[in-house]
């Protein structure tokens, strides 16, 4: 009896080991790092890398041309575009430039304010 009882707790100090010393190095595999956010789901218009792209009959294109701010800063859209700042952006295509218009009421924030952030506000 003594013995499988000292079987069972080497098992567990061994499992406890190892995930112990394999836990920091586990990750996901993903296809080589690539990594997209979608922009525009009706038109399939996604930003990967650093540079936005649309889904034709051929694959994937690059548009023509992007609003002049960072691409990281682009949340939804494909002219118009809209920005994180709240500021719209659209292609004027009688003289092909960009032009910005702000949004109605500004940006709303994505994350939560705690119990404590309402509770002092309305302290």
């Amino acid at each position: 009896m003594a013995r499988r009882f000292f079987y069972v707790c080497a098992g567990m100090l061994m499992l406890a080991l190892s995930y112990h010393l394999g836990a920091n190095t586990a990750g996901a595999q993903s296809a080589q790092g690539v990594q997209f956010r979608v922009l525009d789901a009706d038109q399939l218009y996604v930003e990967s890398g650093g540079q936005v792209y649309y889904l034709t009959g051929q694959g994937w294109v690059a548009p023509s041309s992007l609003p002049p701010v960072p691409v990281s800063s682009i949340v939804a859209g494909h002219s118009p575009y809209v920005t994180q700042d709240g500021t719209g952006w659209w292609l004027d295509g009688y003289q092909n430039e960009w032009r910005s218009f702000h949004l109605p009421g500004g940006p709303i924030p994505a994350q939560r304010e705690s119990w404590g952030q309402l509770k002092a506000r309305y302290r």
